[in-house]
């Protein structure tokens, strides 16, 4: 369909579950998390969040977006620094269901200060595997999101 929604995000630092709207199409290309599913869907669908996001057609701005989308398929993972929320950055890895469709993604949202001190590679290796095994679990095959 054409609505994604964040079905659980827990804050461990404060000790709360942060709610969250469900994410429209518009919303699509705005998050961390968004973007690992927007880079995995099938070209019809990409197309649609493309068209409904980027108002006026602007190609430039199109064309930048389907070479950061390139680049998340290419790596595995989408990662932002500050951008939904500044001083945090944002690693999500893709979940897959049967079929080989992308459903979802997993998200690590880790302080800026602390992030540095870890490196990335490090990271995305942990959260792939979760995003491995949650994929396994639904059926999917999540060697659709290994790096080329």
């Amino acid at each position: 369909g054409s609505h994604f929604v964040l079905v659980d995000a827990q804050n461990r630092i404060r000790g709360y579950y942060d709610a969250f709207e469900p994410a429209s199409v518009e919303a699509l290309n705005s998050r961390c998390w968004a973007r690992a599913v927007l880079a995995y869907l099938e070209e019809d669908a990409r197309d649609l969040v493309l068209t409904t996001q980027l108002p006026g057609r602007d190609a430039p701005a199109r064309r930048r977006v389907l070479a950061e989308l390139s680049a998340i398929r290419s790596q595995g993972y989408s990662v932002t620094q500050g951008e939904q929320l500044q001083g945090a950055v944002g690693i999500a890895a893709p979940v897959f269901a049967a079929g080989d469709r992308v459903v979802g993604s997993l998200l690590l949202t880790v302080p800026e200060l602390r992030f540095s001190a870890v490196p990335l590679k490090k990271v995305v290796k942990a959260l792939r595997a979760q995003a491995t095994a949650l994929s396994y679990r639904l059926g999917g095959d999540p060697a659709c999101a290994a790096a080329s």
